[in-house]
């Protein structure tokens, strides 16, 4: 059972797509596993059989714990069956972290103790950079080390930046001006970067972001004033929010990227265009608020501020369609989030910049039609947060609708979602 996740200890298996004896190819989806925030396609890293389930569905595995027994490609230590070897000079260590596995000799001044609580990017770029693990003290539950703490260490000992390979990397804020996100896949392939809506973060991509990882660079933003971006400045509005991703893009020298955005992420890609058009390949927009001053601003007021779990669960089952379903702890999680009185203070001051009385502020229509950058709009027809009926104002763009669907679409609908992103990265002139 990977990690996918920082706070994820364990994971359901839901459903075996492959069956003992059968063969998969590499990328091949082999199996879904819940998280505390979604459901997320297992795939295969090598060509390979699976020999023996050691899992049956609807198992609750704790993270490391062997899945099934496999053969062939990586073998027993492969995506379905892997654990953290300890790393030696003789042995190279093999890290699983977000699906990816990574191997590479480990300096022998490395110290990958296994008792120490660590997270696995942590672990790689403390062997990378020969940094003891014993010697820093961890930021995360229990004391688990993360990597902001090993990237807090190694500026304070003036070691320079890590580069950001084929493997997954988390890459946290140095100080309260950076944006923190999670970066999957190979740096020099097209990139793709994500904008979560109000109240969420950079997880909620999580299932959409791994499968796309596979072939391209990938980068997830908790936005200002959320998650672990919650003291960053830039909460001024969409404007200032966009102004704060772009000055991230510029400070990992990308070129240009294709932005997906939802909901009020959505209204941050289309502000963060019209500030750089130069620098959007295409846009992929799920719902996105900004189109018109209609929102539901009752409910958004009452996400906002709560901290029930009875009100929290009330609202997300509002946010979906009637015969969608979303991962069963996902209340839970933004309870415990929202222990930190922080939380819900910054959310009602970012919601304040976004709505005025009963009317959320409008984007300049005018200037998004005119932007020369292809727009696709995925919409779910039960959308009752920001209703598919706006999606007539952005007339410059290609609307796929969804019958049934509610106001998040990249968790009810995920592989369509995919599907209509692969496509607008591979051919985003053709709409």
């Amino acid at each position: 059972m990977p990690r996918l996740g920082e706070t994820m200890e364990e994971g359901t298996l839901q459903k075996w797509l492959v069956q003992p004896g059968q063969p998969y190819k590499r990328g091949e989806t082999i199996a879904e596993i819940e998280t505390d925030k979604t459901v997320v396609e297992f795939p295969a890293l090598e060509d390979g059989r699976i020999l023996a389930y050691l899992a049956q569905e609807g198992e609750v595995v704790a993270v490391g714990n062997r899945l099934a027994e496999l053969e062939g490609g990586e073998g027993e230590d492969g995506i379905a069956g892997g654990r953290e070897r300890e790393a030696s000079d003789q042995e190279p260590a093999a890290t699983i972290s977000s699906s990816v596995i990574s191997l590479r000799k480990a300096p022998s001044s490395c110290v990958l103790d296994e008792k120490i609580a660590a997270s696995p990017a942590a672990r790689r770029l403390a062997q990378r950079s020969s940094l003891d693990l014993a010697s820093l003290t961890g930021s995360g539950r229990r004391g688990r080390v993360q990597q902001e703490d090993v990237l807090k260490a190694l500026d304070k000992d003036g070691v320079g930046d890590t580069e950001v390979g084929d493997t997954a990397v988390e890459s946290g804020m140095d100080d309260d001006h950076r944006l923190y996100a999670k970066e999957l896949g190979p740096a020099s392939a097209e990139t793709i970067v994500f904008l979560h809506g109000f109240a969420g973060d950079a997880d909620a991509w999580v299932n959409i972001q791994l499968p796309l990882s596979r072939g391209m660079h990938t980068i997830a933003f908790d936005l200002p004033g959320h998650a672990r971006s919650l003291e960053h400045p830039g909460i001024g509005g969409v404007s200032a929010m966009a102004q704060a991703v772009k000055e991230a893009l510029e400070q990992r020298q990308l070129g240009r990227v294709h932005l997906v955005g939802h909901s009020m992420g959505g209204a941050v890609a289309l502000s963060l265009a019209l500030q750089d058009r130069s620098r959007i390949k295409s846009l992929t927009l799920l719902a996105p608020a900004g189109l018109s001053t209609d929102v539901n601003h009752r409910l958004l007021r009452r996400f906002a501020k709560t901290r029930s779990h009875e009100v929290i669960s009330i609202i997300l089952e509002q946010l979906i369609g009637w015969r969608s379903r979303l991962p069963r702890n996902l209340a839970d999680l933004i309870v415990e989030q929202r222990s930190d009185p922080r939380i819900t203070e910054k959310l009602e001051e970012i919601l304040e910049t976004l709505v005025v009385g009963d009317k959320q502020k409008v984007l300049p229509l005018d200037e998004v039609n005119a932007l020369p950058i292809p727009i696709r709009l995925i919409w779910g027809s039960r959308d009752s947060t920001v209703p598919i009926e706006q999606a007539e104002a952005l007339w410059s763009a290609s609307l796929y609708r969804f019958e049934g669907i509610g106001h998040l679409p990249h968790m009810e609908i995920p592989q369509e979602v995919i599907a209509l992103i692969r496509q607008a990265c591979c051919k985003p002139m053709q709409d």
